[in-house]
């Protein structure tokens, strides 16, 4: 998705946000359960609730409130009651907007271009580890640890590299010539991540490597590339058109999914080679 999606799908969401908020204070001021003075301080938590924490507004309401009425003997609500109620105004979906406004909708945005000249590799960065169980020595303690599990592959000495999560977890991909529509390659995930590599920098860093020629339903290889890759994330919807028992009959449904899409030429052959990835597999 590019970034007018985004920022329009923001601006949706922040409206619609605002409308929850508005609905779930006049719930609480129509509350009998509360005095005026736990009315205000618990729509106070709710317009200061930034969507940075998950649950964040159940456990500070339950902390203010029994902070309110330490030692009052007269309270009479419980933890139980406390939960019910904050349940019953659906506040966990009005803070899933709020993290989709603060950082969740940019995981859909499309990521920039990159330049790779040589053999590329598309995979889970967790494959190429030098690791123990992998049959080699790591280079730290932990290899996986010091690159912050896939997202920092820099510190391993990486230069010319892109990696994102998968949405979906971990997966099966084939990745499709978009000219020839002939499949040539394949990748999967144990780690829920994608990665585009150099051949050459991963070798550097792990001599043993061989995925790309042993394990190749994990490592697709595409030799000679020039050219640039993207992650590109498309959006999808529509309606269920049966009942089950996780949803209904015309239910709307939505889905995104991650796609590694290439433009370039075979520097060898000067033959073009474009390319796309669409998941297969689980």
């Amino acid at each position: 998705m590019d970034k007018q999606w985004v920022d329009t799908r923001k601006q949706q969401l922040v409206s619609e946000a605002q409308s929850m908020r508005d609905k779930i204070a006049e719930t609480i001021n129509a509350s009998e359960l509360f005095t005026v003075q736990d009315k205000q301080d618990l729509i106070a938590l709710l317009d200061n609730h930034d969507g940075s924490l998950y649950r964040y507004f159940d456990t500070e309401a339950i902390l203010k409130l029994y902070e309110n009425h330490d030692g009052d003997n007269n309270f009479a609500l419980d933890y139980f009651d406390i939960v019910g109620f904050i349940k019953s105004t659906y506040v966990e979906k009005y803070e899933s907007m709020l993290y989709m406004i603060r950082r969740g909708l940019d995981r859909y945005l499309d990521s920039e271009k990159v330049e790779f000249d040589g053999d590329i590799i598309i995979t889970d960065p967790c494959y190429i580890m030098r690791a123990k169980h992998h049959g080699t020595t790591p280079i730290t303690e932990d290899d996986w640890a010091a690159c912050n599990y896939g997202e920092n592959m820099e510190d391993l000495g990486m230069k010319n590299f892109m990696t994102r999560d998968t949405i979906y977890g971990d997966w099966g991909c084939t990745v499709y010539n978009t000219d020839t529509k002939e499949s040539i390659g394949e990748f999967c995930a144990d780690a829920g991540l994608v990665s585009v590599f150099l051949l050459n920098e991963v070798l550097k860093y792990n001599p043993d490597f061989d995925y790309h020629k042993e394990r190749t339903w994990t490592t697709t290889l595409i030799p000679d590339f020039k050219g640039t890759v993207q992650f590109v994330v498309e959006h999808e919807e529509g309606v269920y058109d049966e009942d089950t028992e996780y949803h209904k009959k015309g239910k709307k449904w939505e889905d995104y999914s991650v796609h590694v899409v290439g433009h370039g030429v075979n520097k060898r052959t000067g033959e073009p080679i474009n390319f796309r990835s669409t998941q297969t597999g689980l």
